[in-house]
């Protein structure tokens, strides 16, 4: 059920039926999903791949302000679209240093962005959007496309075009200090749920819990042949995009499932279709798009 509106402000609470709320970016679309009632909002369409989100500022609830990482040229550096995610109204385009750019998420006045193309984590200073920092060490054949940030640490997901590993920088000098070495194949994504990591392996379809102190991997939901990408985490239930395997020109068509799974039990709470205009890229909460500027 898409939930329409015209020049008035839209009530995305009501929309939700008291459930969460999820922006989700992908090939084609930006949009809101609200899993409860079943409901959703296309935000944008068109202008460029759309990935990783972030509120411009603290005030998001009061002025709907986000960022939103835009790929409109494989050839060309990237750009973050600052949207008003009611309207769906454009206001700015701000040019950015990385190119095929994956992943971004704000902690506090910090803006992480993973410059995939040239194997960087880039780092902007608010106000601003200015660049301040950059942790490499990294390749293009890493396809860094994920960063987790913590107070002393950056975990870093490393794609790898195959067998993928995360890699743990001291976030004072940037050093690797250690490896994830069994985190999935062609892997995106990180998010924390209690003492483990949850990521997309990507390539087996898949979604993995990876143990914090002692590196051991689980799956906990698998469809072989399918490809996981996106993930947002709400209490313990997991929700992750899903669609079949498709080579990269196809992504920008290809159909695409929300699934729901319960990460306690490893159940599967349901699985439905979404208009996403192709490949599912990056999924965050409205909750915690408000928690970013907080840290």
């Amino acid at each position: 059920m898409a939930w329409l509106f015209g020049r008035r402000r839209p009530d995305d609470e009501a929309a939700a039926g008291g459930g969460p709320r999820l922006l989700v970016a992908t090939f084609g679309r930006l949009l809101w999903v609200f899993p409860d009632s079943g409901a959703h909002r296309v935000v944008q369409d068109g202008r460029g791949k759309y990935y990783g989100m972030a509120p411009a500022d603290a005030a998001m609830d009061e002025n709907g302000r986000v960022l939103v990482v835009s790929r409109p040229s494989q050839d060309k550096n990237d750009r973050l679209l600052l949207i008003d995610h009611r309207s769906g109204r454009t206001s700015r385009k701000i040019p950015l240093d990385s190119r095929d750019t994956h992943h971004g998420v704000r902690v506090g006045d910090r803006l992480f962005v993973t410059d995939t193309f040239r194997g960087r984590v880039l780092v902007y200073a608010f106000p601003g959007v200015r660049l301040e920092r950059e942790y490499g060490g990294f390749t293009h054949e890493n396809h860094v496309n994920t960063v987790c940030v913590e107070p002393e640490h950056l975990f870093v997901l490393c794609h790898n075009k195959g067998k993928s590993w995360m890699a743990v920088l001291d976030r004072a000098d940037g050093s690797i200090q250690e490896r994830y070495e069994d985190v999935g194949e062609n892997s995106h994504d990180i998010s924390v749920w209690r003492d483990q990591f949850v990521i997309c392996d990507s390539r087996g379809g898949g979604l993995l819990l990876v143990d914090r102190a002692t590196r051991s991997c689980e799956t906990v939901w698998v469809d072989p042949g399918h490809f996981t990408k996106g993930l947002a985490l709400v209490g313990d239930t997991a929700y992750f995009g899903v669609s079949r395997a498709a080579t990269r020109a196809e992504r920008v068509a290809v159909s695409c499932d929300l699934v729901a799974v319960d990460l306690a039990s490893g159940a599967e709470l349901w699985r439905r279709s979404i208009p996403s205009n192709g490949l599912v890229n990056s999924i965050v909460t409205h909750a915690g798009l408000l928690t970013q500027t907080r840290a």
